[in-house]
């Protein structure tokens, strides 16, 4: 109440009216105007005249409103600036020059896998000059991490689009080029690097254990490294709608805080000792798995919680997403055209935004249903809400079986991960102690089976392709609609439905 009185004061107008119906949420404002800023800068950044405009507009506007004392407005405005020059400035040095060259002599250190025949080649020369980026080679051969290869080949430089989602999912990956070759000269091997020897050691010791299949799968599990899978099972979880599994998010990071604070409670270590421990461990899993959207974003939030706790301040989970939006964009301000972004953060946004209004809708009224079940279909429906827009855009398919799929198989691997976890030091310590993966592994090859079954179930998957600003239209008619929004329920009832009309109409015509 007393933020709200001191902005009240402060602000009377548009600004206030925009915070007013967030509820005085800074932070949510913040991450709005930064987010606008980034979104904007992409879209004029090739464009002189209307980029100097968005540019200087809210920097002189903001220089206006601190001069007048409305200092949130002023705040907000050049929030929006940074976030134009953080992505510009980030876009631009990253991007590559553009590159076409056949049967060019190229060497390279093989970094990662992608998939079978598909790698990532760092430290690339070209006829002696070193690349700013890795290339993504294509070739028959088996090559390793840590192989030092040489090959002549077709390369050329990517189409730089930050709204295409194939090219940004290539540069998150740190990849400028795409290169093709029948064959490849292996010239040397490489040190591994740490965290390459426990992935490599990783794989080694669940492939000889559990079999390449489930292998993959553990994997795919334990870190994301979804490069073993083959394309067969890739579709079924499409399809079933378990292809969220494979991504390190927050399931990861609730297990470990649990994991630590267990731990930490029964050796009485104190709170800050804790988080201390907490931090070091989290770090070393996102250094492990590359650190995606999912890590980073719950990593925030956890210790938003635990700092809320910590000063006996209520836990908001809008503001503290809106806060891990403000801390990637900072790190890298062009994971909002990034596809794990999008959906680590509509997903978790759907969650916080709906599963207490559907909460409140169902409870007391099915009586006979488990309240737990009742729960879980709500998450499940909750956290899809908001993310229909993402997949509607990028993948073009719905799946149908969901909801049903998602109440079976999350707690189930749920329990074979957190198996994976406990045993995985053992075995990365101890390889000969990898006979204790053999139970995993049927439980793996069950998972595998449930997903091929909901895949080929009839109608699993319905095909729809909706177009950006259909998408756009949608989820932000859901937003509007939600509790956060301190708007008159009348003006929601005229909007829902001609928010939703409007994207029907967009997608219909697309």
């Amino acid at each position: 109440m007393v933020v709200a009185k001191e902005v009240g004061v402060e602000e009377k107008g548009i600004i206030h009216k925009l915070n007013k119906i967030v509820n005085f949420r800074p932070f949510v404002l913040l991450a709005i105007f930064l987010l606008l800023g980034v979104a904007f800068s992409a879209l004029v950044r090739n464009s002189g005249a209307l980029f100097i405009l968005f540019l200087v507009a809210p920097t002189l506007a903001s220089i206006v409103f601190f001069v007048r004392k409305h200092k949130f407005i002023g705040i907000s405005l050049i929030t929006f600036v940074i976030g134009f020059c953080l992505f510009f400035v980030s876009f631009t040095l990253a991007t590559v020059e553009p590159m076409i060259r056949e049967n060019a002599y190229v060497e390279g250190r093989v970094k990662s896998v992608v998939r079978p025949h598909v790698y990532v080649i760092e430290k690339a020369e070209v006829a002696g000059e070193s690349l700013t980026r890795d290339v993504e080679l294509k070739v028959d051969a088996e090559l390793e991490i840590g192989d030092l290869i040489a090959f002549r080949g077709d390369i050329k430089s990517l189409d730089c689009n930050p709204f295409s989602t194939y090219f940004m999912s290539k540069f998150s990956m740190k990849i400028g080029y795409g290169a093709t070759t029948k064959e490849v000269e292996i010239i040397g091997k490489d040190d591994l690097g740490f965290f390459e020897k426990i992935q490599v050691s990783l794989e080694d010791v669940t492939t000889e254990y559990m079999g390449k299949e489930a292998s993959s799968v553990a994997r795919s599990l334990l870190i994301g490294d979804t490069s073993g899978l083959n394309y067969e099972l890739k579709e079924d979880m499409s399809i079933s709608g378990l292809s969220h599994l494979f991504s390190v998010s927050g399931l990861h990071v609730a297990f470990l805080c649990a994991v630590i604070f267990f731990i930490a409670n029964i050796l009485k270590l104190s709170d800050t000792v804790s988080v201390i421990l907490a931090t070091l461990i989290l770090v070393f899993y996102g250094l492990l798995t590359g650190f995606p959207a999912g890590i980073v974003r719950a990593s925030v939030m956890c210790f938003a919680s635990l700092i809320s706790n910590g000063l006996y301040r209520r836990y908001d989970p809008l503001s503290a997403l809106a806060l891990a939006s403000i801390v990637m964009t900072f790190i890298d301000p062009t994971s909002l055209f990034q596809l794990g972004f999008q959906m680590s953060f509509t997903a978790v946004l759907g969650i916080v935004c709906f599963y207490p209004m559907f909460r409140r809708g169902y409870r007391g009224k099915f009586n006979k249903l488990p309240t737990k079940l009742l729960d879980a279909v709500n998450v499940s429906v909750a956290s899809n809400s908001i993310m229909l827009a993402v997949m509607g855009s990028t993948f073009g398919s719905f799946s149908i079986y969901f909801i049903i799929a998602n109440l079976i198989a999350v707690p189930y691997t749920s329990l074979i991960y957190s198996l994976l976890m406990i045993v995985m030091p053992i075995i990365l310590i101890l390889p000969s102690a990898g006979v204790i993966l053999y139970p995993i592994k049927y439980l793996i090859l069950g998972f595998t089976a449930f997903s091929h079954f909901v895949a080929t179930l009839p109608g699993a998957s319905v095909e729809f392709v909706m177009p950006l600003i259909g998408a756009l239209i949608y989820a932000l008619t859901l937003i509007f609609t939600s509790d956060f929004v301190m708007v008159d329920n009348k003006y929601k009832k005229i909007y829902l439905p001609t928010g939703l009309v409007l994207s029907a109409i967009c997608t219909i015509l697309a």
